[in-house]
């Protein structure tokens, strides 16, 4: 009764003095914004737990219940986090390793991305499978991994390495309470010892160049960043890099929960030699199948015209079509696949549509474009197509019958690969000529064909294509030392 009474006291002396009203009102604000806050933060975090458990695309490794919490406390926090982290990389303490841009193109790619996949497991890391783009791997760009490569047969490879996608990455960056710690690494070449140093950090560099302002990373005064000079006698043959791989184990020991990384040394990195490739999607490689199994026994053809000297065009035409006759006339194969950036089977408008076909003002016969509307390269890069170009493509093409990845039962076996990416089924043409994948199945028929011409010699051949049909020839030749059957040659060169 008395602790009642008094009360009332106090409620009435508040109510006689306005300087105590106003301190009650505002401190019933307080407490409301307050309560408001913690309700939000509980809000956010289920709408993110509904965004995984809606996510078709992205299956998280491991599967466990987040607990709730208002982060009231330092133990709610950590035990948010420790939560957050079981569930991606199955520990309480994740370590990732994101190789943000391998830098070579796709033919020199797998090389590349297999040293980082063999750092994440030196260095007991959960390995991020970067997006995947026309011939590149990189965080800027928007297919998953697995769009381009098998993530099955990665697992089988490397079993002790724990892989995870970009966007499961990313969610576990938005997910985490504290923002994910961060050092950064660039290898390079360097003189006769190996050697560490600090530089100056650009993180401001990385997030706009390379997208990594996609994810909710902590970079600070802290953060760590490194440049490697690799001596160059790593790379000795009675070596096999053993003093490299101790450098890096013992110099990239960082606490720091990600690690991104990036080399540009052509060799790889823990081998004298060569890496295994890595295997294609199964959506790719069934597409490849298709096409071959259709044309058994068949003659490859390469010849990409993108960076080719508009001068020589039609003297090269010549050659490439003496080298296929004598071809066919030695082996009495028939069936021609043509791996090419020009496009076989597009319509050539009428010459006297002017919508069409544009002169240009100095109105010279090699730099008339077919519109790109009407006659679109295989090549997301290659904007226009000159008469030159056709003229060159239809000797081979009125000579004898081409065949190319172009037809209908390899775009259907493709369209639902496209539609789990939400690309539109009547775009699926255009985006496997933007993706590039057109190029990997050209390649997969390339190097399983009975015969290949390609490889142009002289003035036919370009910087920018040597190396790519070069590792083809490399591919056949070692198929052959293998015996694999069906493979005749290596290469015929025109």
């Amino acid at each position: 009764m008395f602790e009642k009474r008094k009360i009332l006291h106090l409620l009435a002396s508040i109510l006689r003095d306005p300087k105590k009203r106003v301190f009650a009102i505002l401190s019933i604000i307080f407490i409301i914004i307050i309560m408001s806050y913690s309700n939000l933060s509980l809000l956010r975090e289920e709408n993110f737990e509904n965004l995984i458990s809606n996510d078709n695309y992205s299956k998280s490794i491991y599967k466990t219940d987040i607990p709730k919490t208002r982060y009231n406390s330092l133990k709610d926090i950590n035990e948010h986090d420790n939560s957050i982290n079981t569930k991606y990389c199955g520990t309480e303490d994740c370590k990732f390793l994101v190789a943000y841009y391998p830098f070579l193109q796709e033919n020199k790619l797998c090389d590349n991305y297999i040293d980082y996949i063999n750092l994440a497991r030196l260095l007991n890391r959960v390995m991020v499978l970067t997006n995947v783009g026309p011939t590149r791997i990189s965080t800027c760009q928007k297919f998953p991994f697995n769009f381009y490569y098998d993530v099955n047969s990665l697992s089988q490879r490397f079993p002790d390495v724990k892989f995870i996608s970009q966007l499961e990455f990313q969610k576990w960056t938005e997910l985490r309470y504290r923002k994910p710690t961060v050092s950064h690494v660039f290898i390079t070449n360097g003189g006769l010892n190996n050697s560490i140093e600090d530089i100056i950090p650009y993180a401001n560099t990385l997030k706009r160049i390379w997208c990594l302002d996609k994810f909710n990373l902590k970079f600070d005064k802290h953060s760590k960043f490194k440049q490697i000079s690799a001596s160059r006698n790593n790379w000795e043959k009675t070596q096999n890099n053993n003093d490299f791989i101790s450098f890096l184990k013992s110099n990239l020991q960082f606490t720091e929960d990600v690690l991104l990384i990036r080399h540009d040394i052509r060799n790889s990195l823990f081998l004298v030699g060569k890496n295994e490739q890595m295997n294609y999607a199964k959506h790719i490689t069934d597409a490849a199948e298709m096409i071959i199994n259709r044309l058994r026994p068949y003659i490859a053809v390469q010849w990409i015209l993108e960076h080719a000297n508009e001068n020589h065009l039609n003297s090269c035409a010549d050659r490439l079509l003496e080298r296929v006759q004598s071809t066919i006339r030695k082996s009495k194969i028939k069936n021609i696949y043509m791996a090419t950036d020009y496009p076989l089977f597009e319509i050539i408008p009428d010459s006297n549509n002017n919508s069409n076909i544009n002169d240009d003002n100095n109105n010279n016969n090699n730099n008339m474009h077919v519109s790109s509307l009407s006659l679109k390269s295989y090549s997301p890069t290659w904007k226009y197509v000159t008469k030159v170009h056709y003229s060159a493509m239809e000797k081979l093409k009125s000579t004898f019958p081409l065949a190319n990845w172009e037809s209908k039962e390899v775009i259907d076996n493709l369209e639902d690969a496209f539609k789990n990416q939400l690309i539109n089924a009547k775009e699926i043409k255009g985006e496997i000529i933007n993706t590039g994948i057109n190029r990997i199945i050209d390649r997969i028929i390339c190097v399983k064909a009975e015969l290949f011409v390609g490889l142009p010699k002289n003035n036919c051949s370009t910087k920018f294509d040597i190396p790519y049909i070069s590792e083809i020839v490399n591919e056949r030749a070692e198929l052959m030392t293998k015996m694999t059957k069906n493979i005749r040659n290596n290469v015929a060169r025109f």
